[in-house]
């Protein structure tokens, strides 16, 4: 299995200052959060059925935006490949077989993108819809908007502040990983509970350990591995939302990979 590699030098970091980012959102909300034997060959199938569905949602629990299959859909576009139409500027990207704009190029960007491989069509072939809603960051995103207020973007699409600056750094977060966006974007992003716990990642975390080339995603307490730099760039993250952990702090156990 090819590991993905991380090369650092090549990452530039738009650093920003300290006293100008605060942590603490304006809002506040509140979520709830057996050992078995097998005495036969029918309990032994529902546990390998159960091991068949915890393959399956490896390759599908981190790709909420339906970039990664790289499947042609009926109506000609493939998802997660970049389009264009005639000589307007918006730059489209198919997402479960519709074209989603990028209202500006900072989400673009915090995508690891680049303006490049756009397919333009002259005009829009048929049964090919344009949404209303835009592309928004990856999960593992950090973002902010106007104000001084910095979200994690989890698995779900939803933002979630930081209660303290304390919770932010012991996680392994920085602040010139933090991505600025429009607050129209900003607003399409659903706000969840705050992230208070500084010995679990919320869920969305792309993390690595030490000088490991193993790059994971934590889901539910657990740690998903990329079976290589093409499934982790088709899920749309970028390396520069990567955490560098110390993996004996922050031990979970691994899962299926996802490739």
């Amino acid at each position: 299995m090819q590991k993905l590699k991380l090369l650092w030098s090549s990452f530039a970091f738009a650093a920003l200052i300290l006293s100008s980012v605060v942590l603490v959102p304006n809002f506040a909300q509140a979520r709830q959060g057996s050992d078995t034997s097998i005495d036969d060959d029918s309990d032994q199938d529902k546990v390998e059925d159960a091991d068949k569905e915890e393959n399956e949602e490896g390759q599908e629990i981190d790709d909420q935006d339906g970039l990664a299959d790289h499947k042609p859909c009926v109506n000609t576009l493939v998802n997660g490949h970049l389009y264009k139409t005639g000589t307007e500027a918006t730059v489209y990207m198919s997402s479960h077989c519709i074209l989603k704009p990028f209202r500006g190029q900072a989400v673009f960007h915090s995508r690891g993108l680049k303006f490049e491989n756009i397919t333009i069509f002259e005009t829009l072939p048929i049964g090919v819809t344009m949404s209303d809603k835009p592309m928004l960051p990856a999960d593992g995103t950090l973002v902010k908007g106007q104000d001084k207020t910095v979200w994690f973007v989890d698995n779900n699409g939803h933002r979630r502040g930081f209660v303290t600056e304390d919770v932010f750094k012991k996680l392994g977060f920085t602040f010139d990983k933090v991505q600025d966006i429009s607050e129209t974007d900003l607003a399409e992003i659903p706000t969840d509970t705050n992230v208070v716990d500084e010995l679990h990642h919320p869920d969305g975390s792309l993390i690595k350990c030490g000088t490991s080339a193993d790059v994971f995603i934590v889901i539910g307490a657990k740690k998903f591995p990329f079976a290589n730099a093409d499934a982790f760039k088709s899920r749309g993250h970028s390396f520069e939302h990567i955490l560098q952990v110390d993996c004996g702090r922050f031990s979970y156990p691994a899962s299926t990979t996802i490739k």
